[in-house]
């Protein structure tokens, strides 16, 4: 018999608080954990009916106002990372998807990446009437 383990496992803690919207408080969660060689996914709930979703994922930790980017947003809104990449989802019944590829390089293995999503809620000509900001992931690649 022969047991496979690694030393390097993947892991997904969840940090922050979400915001309120205007469909209620903006959470994400992981789908899956994040290795090396393969795709890490997410959900983010709590968005409203007509909006778009940006995905933030970085390397860098940090904490800023969201209003300081987005006039828009609700008070107290946070980003919690120095934002470095931008993914894009639509939302479709309150929730969106977001997923990433993991390269398949062992030199990631225990690198830490942060994820967070901010939903736009649009009104019906497409301007944003409102912004807001989930909790972040902080997410341990695993590798084997």
């Amino acid at each position: 018999m022969a047991r496979i383990a690694t030393s390097c496992p993947p892991s997904a803690v969840v940090g922050g608080v979400g915001c309120v919207g205007s469909a209620g408080l903006v959470t994400l969660a992981a789908g899956t954990l994040p290795w090396t060689g393969a795709t890490f996914g997410s959900v983010a709930a709590g968005l409203p009916a007509s909006s778009v979703a940006f995905g933030i994922w970085s390397l860098q930790p940090g904490q800023s106002l969201l209003a300081s980017v987005l006039p828009q947003s609700a008070p107290g809104c946070l980003l919690y990372m120095a934002p470095q990449l931008l993914t894009v989802a639509f939302a479709a019944g309150g929730t969106a998807a977001f997923a990433i590829d993991i390269p398949n390089d062992v030199l990631l293995g225990g690198q830490t990446l942060l994820h967070q999503v901010v939903p736009l809620g649009l009104d019906a000509s497409g301007a944003i009437v409102e912004a807001a900001s989930s909790n972040a992931l902080t997410l341990t690649i695993g590798s084997f």
